[in-house]
């Protein structure tokens, strides 16, 4: 989830918890919520509230020259459009400079609170480095295959008459580019490729659904299917030549690429964020520029043209890692957090409060008085009170 509290991890310090935020989404810092600034190059995500202001209001469909006027509003002018009683998305837009500036500072706060953030890719850690994040805070913890699974064996290469079989599979979002290679593979009526959508809908998206069912009208080589069950996805990629990634956005660190390399298929894939980290260009896939309709019309293209080039990528691929190692890794951080806490609270006095509870506990399962006197006398954190006196 893109989501955080800072009320939450308010109470948790209170109480003397540790707290591990993972960060998944770049929607966690990012007002656009794809960290591609204007839609058309990615971000460095420095937090500007200005910036990052009319940004959104672009990625919201303001006009960009309406967006530049419109963002540039001082926070003071929103927060007094604010107080008047009208309302419409001219108000809205108003008003966002102000919500943009203490949606950041509560996420510098959440930041500054938290004991550990875990990241799932090398762009995410960096972005928070950028964001004032000290280093030894942020803990990388790249992602793992969840599905138990044999590896693949390796099969011969489709003949080069046969179709490249390629698939897809994600939400039905924007953000994830179904639409692009769509219009890639139409743009050549006769690339010999067919494209299965395996897409996640609700009834929110239904209106999104209509669309792609529209854009894949007519066109007989790409075939639109309910998502897969989780324990058979695997086993389904397996029967395909190539995975398709072509995002929209800087992902942290996409599973279904895991589960096509544990099936021991190549993946082509958006040059951005935690994709290009984990596709290694022309060992194990292809990675495209992410919005050009013609490069990824290219790229297929060549790989329809070269079929040994299709079977290197295939030889390249490895295993990927497993959830049991991402657990052990989590594992470890989790436990020095804890020896660390149990030892700042062996630093510390107990209070008059506490210390009162330690003595009527004692001496209520019959240890005399004066015993407690004397160890309390000679313990001075809370820590050795609890363990010295307790019954």
């Amino acid at each position: 989830s893109p989501s955080f509290s800072v009320r939450l991890v308010r109470e948790a310090k209170k109480r003397g918890l540790p707290v591990v935020f993972s960060h998944h989404d770049p929607k966690v810092s990012c007002e656009r919520g794809t960290l591609l600034r204007w839609g058309r190059s990615a971000c460095d995500g420095t937090l500007r509230a200005g910036l990052c202001t009319r940004c959104k209001l672009h990625g919201l469909g303001v006009p960009r020259l309406a967006a530049e006027v419109v963002g540039r509003v001082p926070v003071f002018l929103g927060s007094a459009a604010g107080r008047l009683p009208v309302s419409g998305k001219g108000w809205t837009a108003l008003r966002m400079r102000e919500w943009v500036a203490i949606h950041q500072r509560a996420f510098r706060e959440f930041m500054d609170q938290v004991d550990r953030v875990v990241v799932h890719s090398d762009w995410a850690k960096e972005l928070l480095i950028r964001n004032g994040v000290p280093s030894p805070q942020i803990a990388l913890c790249r992602v793992g295959l969840v599905q138990e699974v044999a590896p693949a064996i390796p099969e011969k290469a489709a003949p080069r008459s046969s179709p490249i079989r390629i698939a897809f599979l994600a939400r039905l979002d924007p953000a994830k580019g179904a639409h692009l290679l769509i219009q890639a593979i139409r743009a050549e009526p006769d690339l010999p490729v067919t494209l299965d959508l395996y897409v996640i809908s609700s009834e929110r998206s239904a209106f999104r659904l209509k669309a792609l069912k529209m854009l894949t009208s007519g066109e007989p080589r790409i075939q639109i299917h309910p998502p897969l069950p989780f324990g058979q996805v695997v086993e389904r990629l397996r029967s395909y030549d190539l995975l398709a990634v072509p995002s929209q956005m800087l992902e942290t660190g996409p599973r279904v690429i895991l589960e096509a390399f544990a099936a021991g298929i190549p993946v082509m894939g958006s040059n951005l964020g935690g994709i290009a980290e984990m596709v290694r260009h022309e060992v194990d896939g292809l990675l495209v520029e992410f919005s050009s309709v013609k490069a990824w019309q290219e790229a297929l293209g060549r790989l329809c043209r070269d079929r040994p080039l299709l079977a290197r990528l295939k030889e390249g691929v490895r295993f990927p890692r497993t959830g049991m190692e991402v657990a052990a890794e989590m594992e470890t951080l989790y436990a020095g957090l804890v020896r660390k806490e149990r030892f700042e609270l062996s630093r510390v006095a107990p209070s008059a409060s506490e210390a009162d509870a330690y003595t009527s506990s004692a001496t209520s399962a019959g240890i005399s008085r004066g015993t407690v006197q004397r160890v309390c006398a000679s313990s001075s954190s809370k820590e050795h009170w609890a363990d010295n006196i307790s019954p």
